[in-house]
């Protein structure tokens, strides 16, 4: 699931396609074209149902989408917040409650200054509180996040996009080290530099899921004459 964008809708919307383990792909496919702009499709399951989280802050929303048949077909569930600028919103669920990482635009320059965190106990129907350390991280530009949080050894594991050098420079590795309604932290893992090809300047997402790891990366080509 990503963004594309092309000549006939110029701003982002949302398209899958199926990748198998000797690298070969299906053509894409467009799942969701809106009149605003779309990214980060955020793409979970509750109780056997998919579901997904679009990134819509050009609308000022935070939306969950439902899908009515695997991988094409979605439809709109719920805004789960309204009236708020934020970015890349990812869904957790730990110990009993649904945790909402997102970065706001509230008393700050850009989208990745501040980590934010909201929790309720049904995202299908949520009643949201705002985390009482909110901002759980602040900085510049090195909070947003890259991806769903996973474990990896034991670990719990926040990608998080660090874009001081550009947008989308690389993925920091955060290990979190405490998760709860009243108590936040985290720590440096490692960083993952886009150095696998000469031709890449970039990378702003990974997830894992099963034996797969899927990354993106900014590759700069040539323009065409």
């Amino acid at each position: 699931f990503f963004e594309e964008v092309d000549d006939q809708h110029p701003v982002g919307f949302l398209s899958v396609l199926e990748v198998f383990k000797d690298g070969t792909y299906t053509p894409p496919e467009s799942i969701l074209k809106l009149d605003y702009h779309l990214s980060y499709p955020c793409v979970f399951k509750v109780d056997h149902t998919w579901y997904m989280i679009p990134e819509t802050s050009a609308n000022k929303t935070i939306e969950l989408w439902k899908c009515t048949e695997f991988p094409l077909k979605w439809e709109k569930h719920s805004n789960l917040i309204e009236n708020i600028e934020a970015v890349d919103s990812t869904p957790f669920y730990h110990e009993g409650l649904w945790y909402l990482f997102t970065s706001t635009r509230r008393d700050c320059k850009k989208f990745g200054d501040r980590l934010d965190l909201f929790f309720t106990t049904d995202i299908l129907n949520p009643t949201w509180q705002e985390h009482p350390m909110n901002p759980v991280c602040r900085g510049s530009q090195q909070f947003r996040m890259a991806g769903k949080p996973f474990i990896y050894k034991g670990q719990l594991v926040r990608p998080s996009q660090d874009s001081l050098k550009r947008y989308g420079g690389n993925i920091e590795l955060k290990a979190i080290t405490q998760l709860s309604p009243t108590a936040y932290e985290e720590k440096l893992l490692e960083v993952v530099l886009p150095e696998w090809n000469q031709a890449d300047d970039g990378c702003h997402t990974i997830n894992v899921e099963d034996n797969f790891v899927v990354l993106d990366a900014i590759r700069l080509t040539p323009k065409n004459n």
